[in-house]
């Protein structure tokens, strides 16, 4: 990794962390939804590829717990739609999957991913019938996503979700892939909020700064 894709590679984690703090904001957004996984993959390959570089690099993007906060608000905003239709559909099983964000960012490190990943299991099962609550496929690899993010840096990777195309690139093209992705999707995407939510908007821009 050179000088200037070390560069870009630290602005496209800058990226993901804002958006990963507000989740809330965009993830009833397919589009948003569908943009930020191929984001999360592509610097997943990336750190597979140069992983002991990027492993010291990305402790200093976001700390374990900023990590845990972040898939735990992710997994609230799934339990809140399974929440839902439980109480429609007086479905007892659902019901108790779909604990609070503070229920989840309560468990400890070693057992965090266990409950969500049980609830993930149970809406993709379900997927089906949740879609009149809003959930979609990409919102839970999302969750996934941050569910490995944080299994990563305790020492327990996953990875279960890089494709072989993507692993068989080279990290240029990765980070040269993602800076397209922004660049031609995200940031257009992401100018609805630029009056809607100037603070979330301008937090993104100042995410997209380059340095170095």
């Amino acid at each position: 990794m050179n000088n200037k894709e070390e560069s870009l590679y630290h602005m496209h984690l800058q990226v993901k962390k804002h958006l990963d703090l507000s989740t809330e904001k965009w993830s009833a957004i397919p589009a948003l939804v569908r943009y930020k996984n191929a984001l999360d993959e592509t610097l997943l390959a990336v750190r597979e590829k140069t992983r002991d570089l990027v492993q010291g690099s990305e402790v200093h993007t976001a700390s374990k717990n900023d990590m845990k906060y972040m898939a735990s608000v992710k997994a609230g905003i799934l339990a809140g739609a399974m929440a839902a239709f439980a109480e429609e559909n007086n479905d007892p099983v659902m019901a108790d999957l779909a604990k609070s964000q503070s229920a989840f960012n309560r468990q400890s490190d070693v057992t965090f991913a266990n409950p969500i990943l049980a609830m993930v299991a149970s809406a993709r099962t379900n997927l089906e019938a949740l879609a009149d609550q809003g959930v979609t496929e990409d919102q839970l690899l999302e969750l996934e996503t941050a569910v490995d993010d944080f299994e990563d840096m305790i020492g327990n990777p996953r990875h279960i979700r890089i494709s072989s195309a993507l692993i068989r690139k080279e990290v240029g093209e990765l980070i040269t892939e993602n800076q397209s992705l922004l660049t031609s999707r995200l940031d257009k995407s992401m100018r609805r909020f630029k009056l809607t939510d100037p603070l979330f908007y301008e937090g993104y821009e100042r995410a997209r700064v380059v340095i170095g």
